[in-house]
């Protein structure tokens, strides 16, 4: 019943029994370009309301980063300090500005 040495006569066939191809058809001048005469909307990148804070935040730098388990003392602590300076910083933050406090304190 099915040819498959050649898969267009295959395809020729299944759109005959579809009842899809009668007879060719004339060709018709068609234009090779779509003219889009309103323009899309723009991305919600390119938008100026969006907030630039989107995505990754952005690092300290070329650092090389170090996992430290600290037990809860030392957390609580950490926050502490945190609170006294007046000013939000987070703890990885928080953290370095005391190791340089402790660095600085030791070379005196």
């Amino acid at each position: 019943m099915w040819d498959f040495s050649d898969p267009s006569a295959a395809l020729k066939q299944d759109a005959r029994t579809a009842g899809v191809v009668d007879k060719p058809r004339p060709m018709r001048s068609t234009p090779a370009y779509i003219v889009i005469s309103e323009c899309m909307a723009k991305s919600v990148r390119d938008s100026t309301k969006s907030n630039p804070k989107m995505g990754r935040p952005k690092t300290t730098g070329p650092g090389e980063p170090q996992v430290v388990r600290m037990h809860d003392e030392q957390l609580e602590a950490i926050d502490d300090w945190i609170e006294a300076q007046g000013e939000k910083i987070s703890r990885p933050e928080a953290i370095r500005r005391l190791v340089e406090i402790g660095l600085k304190a030791k070379k005196s």
